[in-house]
C-alpha cells in the first residue's frame, strides 16, 4: 500500500475513536433510559421523582413508568441508538391517590391514558386503578399488565398499529363496569 493511503486510514480511525470517546464520555448523550428522560424533561413537569418500572418493548425501546414531583403517574418511551438513548414520547400527568392535585368531584374507577408514537404506528396505554371492584382492564383485545406500587395499582400495555379501541373495565365476576361509579 502507498504511504498516503496508510496515513489516511490511520487518521480516519483515530478521528472515529476520538468521536466515540467523546460520545461515551459526554453528558449530552445519555447512556441510560432514565438519563435520557431526565435530560429531555429538565425544567418540565415530566421530571422523575421515582421510577416504578422499566418495561422492555423491543430490543431498542423501553417503556418507563414513573412518578413526577407532583405524585402523578407519567410515562416515557425511550429508544436506544448506537451509543445513547433518546426520548420518543412523553405522556402522562395521570392523577394518583398520592397526587398534589386530585379530582374530588368525579368518582372514577380508574384514570387511564393512551398515547401514540412513531407517527401513530405504536402505542402505549397506562393508568391507575382507583376502585377495588376493578379486577382487570382490557384494551385492544388484551388485558393490561398490573403492577402494585406503594399501595397503588398501576396498569399498562403497549402494541403496534392504530387501535380504535376503548378501555373495558371488569369486576371479579367478569361483568363490564362503567369508568365512573
Amino acid at each position: 500500500m502507498k504511504k498516503n493511503t496508510i496515513i489516511t486510514i490511520v487518521s480516519v480511525v483515530v478521528v472515529l475513536i476520538c468521536f466515540g470517546v467523546y460520545i461515551l464520555s459526554s453528558d449530552r448523550f445519555p447512556r441510560t433510559s432514565r438519563a435520557a428522560i431526565e435530560q429531555a424533561a429538565e425544567g418540565q413537569r415530566f421530571m422523575i421523582s421515582e421510577i416504578i418500572d422499566e418495561i422492555k418493548i423491543d430490543k431498542n425501546r423501553t417503556l418507563t413508568l414513573y412518578l413526577n414531583g407532583y405524585g402523578e403517574l407519567d410515562c416515557a418511551v425511550t429508544h436506544k441508538n448506537l451509543f445513547y438513548y433518546t426520548v420518543d414520547r412523553f405522556a402522562g400527568h395521570v392523577y394518583t391517590p398520592n397526587s398534589e392535585n386530585v379530582l374530588p368531584s368525579v368518582n372514577y374507577r380508574a384514570i387511564l391514558h393512551f398515547t401514540g408514537y412513531e407517527s401513530g404506528e405504536e402505542y402505549a396505554c397506562f393508568g391507575v386503578i382507583l376502585d377495588d371492584d376493578v379486577t382487570r382492564i382490557e384494551f385492544n383485545g388484551k388485558d393490561m399488565e398490573e403492577i402494585a406500587f406503594k399501595g397503588m395499582r398501576i396498569v399498562y400495555t403497549y402494541g403496534s398499529g392504530n387501535p380504535k379501541s376503548k378501555f373495558i373495565l371488569y369486576d371479579k365476576d367478569n361483568n363490564v363496569l362503567e369508568l365512573t361509579k
